[in-house]
């Protein structure tokens, strides 16, 4: 539900006048599909007697009758069998259909299942932490991209059992992508590792930190300035104790200037395997350029409302004053390259 429109005078806007008759993204109010039923898949039969653990995002839709279709895969890990299971689940999923003006409409929702067993797998399989460990060695002795390569393919191929593992591989990955000097890549698998240790507790209290410092600075240096913002939240309760301080307190200081400022700024971004890129916003409007590739929409998240919209290169779209806390995600071809330009 969402229309492109020329922003009215009386519309509230952080545009000066000379960009007045600039597209405008118009966020309607609506009431999303609420879940009413959603019974947990059977765990593979296969899956469980090997003790494999994984998790599955799913992408569907919400008819106005509250059932779900174009079920799709966007990410997973572990055995392949988890998907199978996890979309013959969503199949049977009701909701309460999302609703605009009162009237029921069609929807695009999302979920993610874990697969877990019960006895709370936590640790990795010898043969995975040999690999791991080879393949960490290979980083820290500064080896040749061709050998971190046959370690890193190596790691790959054995796959993910555990959920612990999967922690891990992400961690590996960000590496790779460090040593590829992809940082998007880097710190996206880096944020993904991270998101274990609230449930698993995968990383000793001084590791995660130091993983959390840097997942800042990655997130600096590919312009995730509104994440950055948000891992320095976390990260400030012990900001005494944080090495080089100064530094990041710098950095801060910066950001918050840039945004008093009103600094455009930009990043590159790539749509993945799994069709999608997302980035939370920090400015109150944004723009696509240098697109290589196929980009089919854009879906924004805000507080206040959800959009989706065609996107168009080259033109700059304005979200409304009113509008706070907004998640931009972009669906394409995989590996579609572009530039997306944060303006105030």
């Amino acid at each position: 539900p969402a229309e492109i429109a020329e922003t009215p005078s009386s519309q509230p806007s952080q545009l000066s006048q000379e960009h007045a008759d600039e597209p405008v993204v118009a966020i309607r109010r609506y009431l999303p599909a609420v879940p009413q039923k959603k019974r947990n898949p059977r765990y593979p039969v296969s899956a469980s007697r090997q003790g494999k653990e994984g998790w599955v995002v799913l992408n569907y839709m919400v008819d106005p009758e509250g059932n779900t279709y174009e079920i799709e895969a966007t990410a997973y890990a572990g055995d392949g069998s988890f998907v199978n299971a996890a979309k013959r689940a969503a199949e049977r999923y009701q909701y309460e259909p999302a609703h605009v003006d009162g009237k029921p409409i069609h929807s695009g929702a999302a979920t993610r299942i874990t697969f877990r067993l019960s006895e709370g797998q936590v640790g990795a399989r010898p043969a995975f932490i040999r690999r791991y460990r080879a393949f960490s060695s290979q980083v820290e002795n500064g080896a040749t991209t061709e050998q971190l390569d046959e370690a890193f393919s190596a790691l790959v191929e054995i796959g993910v059992s555990y959920l612990y593992e999967d922690a891990y591989l992400a961690l590996a990955r960000s590496a790779y992508a460090n040593h590829l000097e992809d940082h998007v890549s880097a710190y996206r698998n880096l944020a993904h590792a991270l998101r274990y240790q609230d449930d698993l507790k995968v990383f000793k209290t001084n590791q995660f930190k130091d993983l959390q410092r840097q997942l800042f600075w990655g997130q600096v240096k590919t312009a995730s300035l509104a994440e950055a913002l948000e891992t320095w939240n976390v990260m400030e309760t012990d900001a005494h104790k944080i090495e080089n301080f100064e530094s990041f307190q710098k950095t801060i200081t910066y950001i918050k200037g840039m945004q008093a400022r009103g600094e455009d700024f930009s990043a590159t971004g790539t749509v993945y395997d799994h069709y999608r890129y997302s980035r939370k916003l920090l400015a109150s409007a944004f723009s696509f350029t240098d697109v290589d590739g196929d980009l089919a929409e854009s879906k924004l998240y805000c507080d206040q409302g959800f959009l989706g919209f065609a996107i168009e290169p080259n033109v700059r779209y304005n979200i409304r004053d009113d509008y706070q806390n907004c998640t931009l995600v972009v669906i394409g071809d995989p590996d579609t390259t572009f530039t997306v330009t944060e303006h105030w």
